[in-house]
């Protein structure tokens, strides 16, 4: 789901999304496999959902690709095999209502999507604040872009605000980002510093200091103006073997790749800037993905980032 709304309703789809929503820890040795898409828990089966199937391949140390391939014998045969290898290690399983959604050992500390957005409303953000949500089953980002700091980019405006991201089933640590929306077409930017600013699920009272993690990336986006009116007047003379050069670095998928470069060919620029844009428009598209459409936002700033100030 990728929707504009306000931060009062943006809390309140989170909070029903939440609504089946339980956790409960288990020992090892109370988990059965009937193979890759069920799993008893304690005399109870439920479905597992895709990032219960990355996350049980990756605590089992079982090639996920691998686990997908097999028949479903094979698939019954290596889970309930490395499983029992953990004999009675405690592990937290995170449910939404039978279906697993996820699996982690119990220093997993939870920073869930409704408390981060009760959390930010303590810090004086307006109800009423104009944000841009994704939401799936594996990760949210929330973009908030602040209207009163817009500024001129040549022929674009561009709004700076910040971007909260956040995975409940270990997709992607929480962080505070730099964000950037371009107002003609709603291409949404997020810088690369977002490493100064993530915090992984397993440190404790992880919300507390969300105030000054807003400060620092309020900062960031001033310093990253400059870099953005540098990327339009670095003329690059051939932007679709640029963009193919980036793919691969970045590791895009064929597909992606495709509709990054047909993004360039619908608003075809030759500077930095339009190869920038091709990514951020590539995430407004239907079929990708909403993991997908913030690697590419992210891509976009990684981009910017390379660009010399």
């Amino acid at each position: 789901m990728k929707i504009r709304t306000t931060l009062e309703e943006a809390v309140e789809m989170i909070r029903q999304k939440a609504e089946f929503y339980w956790d409960e820890t288990f020992p090892a040795n109370a988990i059965h496999f009937y193979d890759f898409e069920n799993v008893k828990v304690d005399d109870q089966t439920y479905s597992m959902m895709e990032s219960a199937k990355r996350l049980v391949a990756h605590r089992l140390r079982i090639p996920f690709e691998y686990l997908k391939r097999c028949p479903n014998h094979l698939q019954e045969t290596n889970l309930n095999h490395w499983v029992r290898t953990l004999e009675n290690m405690r592990l937290f399983l995170r449910f939404d209502d039978q279906k697993l959604r996820a699996m982690f050992t119990t220093r997993y500390r939870v920073i869930n999507n409704h408390d981060i957005l009760k959390r930010l409303l303590q810090c004086n953000i307006s109800e009423n604040k104009d944000v841009f949500l994704t939401l799936s089953n594996e990760i949210m980002v929330l973009n908030m872009p602040d209207h009163q700091r817009t500024f001129g980019l040549f022929k674009d405006q561009i709004t700076p605000g910040m971007s909260l991201v956040n995975s409940e089933v270990g997709l992607a640590a929480f962080s505070v980002q730099a964000f950037f929306l371009r107002l003609v077409c709603t291409n949404g930017l997020i810088t690369a510093e977002m490493a100064q600013n993530k915090i992984r699920h397993i440190r404790k009272n992880a919300l507390v200091d969300l105030e000054g993690l807003i400060s620092n990336v309020n900062f960031m986006a001033e310093q990253n103006q400059k870099k953005m009116r540098l990327a339009v007047y670095l003329r690059i003379n051939e932007p679709l073997t640029t963009i193919e050069n980036f793919n691969r670095r970045f590791n895009l998928s064929k597909r992606e790749g495709e509709i990054v470069k047909e993004s360039w060919q619908k608003e075809p620029v030759y500077n930095m800037w339009g190869i920038i844009n091709s990514y951020t428009q590539a995430a407004q598209e239907s079929e990708v993905s909403a993991d997908r459409a913030y690697r590419l936002q992210q891509i976009g700033g990684l981009v910017l980032n390379l660009v010399k100030s």
